[in-house]
């Protein structure tokens, strides 16, 4: 069975898209990959279009992505957790509700210039 990641990030739109793109990618069938933000002002878009020409110059497509707001489903549904930044994982960790679903590794990953998209 592949190991269920959730990357999130504030508005999923830029971050947490193309870093799913890469896990998805670098994983293979040995992982599954759902990405979620923060905040619901950016709820069903896709990629923001710097990122999706930043991703596709790094072969990785993100024209398909339309971002879901990070909910106790996503929650239930991941092995792993992954931020990207320490202010999403201090949100994540804030919610009470999310401790009490919270059982799973979290950890911080930053994605940013220089990043490994190769």
């Amino acid at each position: 069975m592949p190991r269920r990641v959730l990357v999130v990030c504030l508005g999923n739109i830029c971050r947490s898209p193309l870093g799913g793109a890469v896990l998805a990618r670098r994983g293979g069938t040995s992982v599954e990959v759902r990405t979620a933000g923060l905040r619901d002002k950016w709820t069903g878009h896709g990629a923001h279009p710097m990122m999706t020409t930043a991703a596709a110059a790094r072969g990785y497509d993100l024209s398909a992505h339309r971002g879901p707001q990070i909910d106790r489903d996503l929650i239930r549904w991941a092995d792993t957790m992954l931020a990207m930044d320490r202010a999403v994982l201090k949100s994540v960790l804030s919610w009470r509700w999310c401790l009490v679903t919270l059982r799973m590794p979290v950890g911080l990953g930053l994605l940013g210039p220089g990043c490994a998209m190769r």
